[in-house]
């Protein structure tokens, strides 16, 4: 709207949390994935870059790897041993 944001600001926020992944929330265009290549570059891609179909569930689809972008901690076990030492 001209009226509410007359200089066409766009408003980009991130989040680790999966519950947001749903269509009742969310268009596709407007999720978006990041995941770095085996020489450290991040690549940014859409959801719109995927076949989804209409009652699909964007949360379940990302949890297990349909769309790329998990994150990889290595031994979490380790990670968390670490920070306690």
């Amino acid at each position: 709207s001209n009226e509410t944001n007359p200089h066409n600001a766009q408003l980009i926020f991130t989040t680790h949390d999966t519950n947001l992944l749903s269509s009742k929330t969310f268009r596709k265009d407007q999720i978006w994935f990041t995941e770095k290549d085996n020489k450290g570059a991040t690549d940014l891609y859409s959801l719109v870059e995927y076949k989804v179909g209409k009652d699909a569930s964007f949360e379940r689809d990302y949890i297990i790897g349909k769309y790329g972008a998990i994150p990889f901690i290595g031994n979490f076990k380790e990670l968390i041993g670490e920070l306690h030492e």
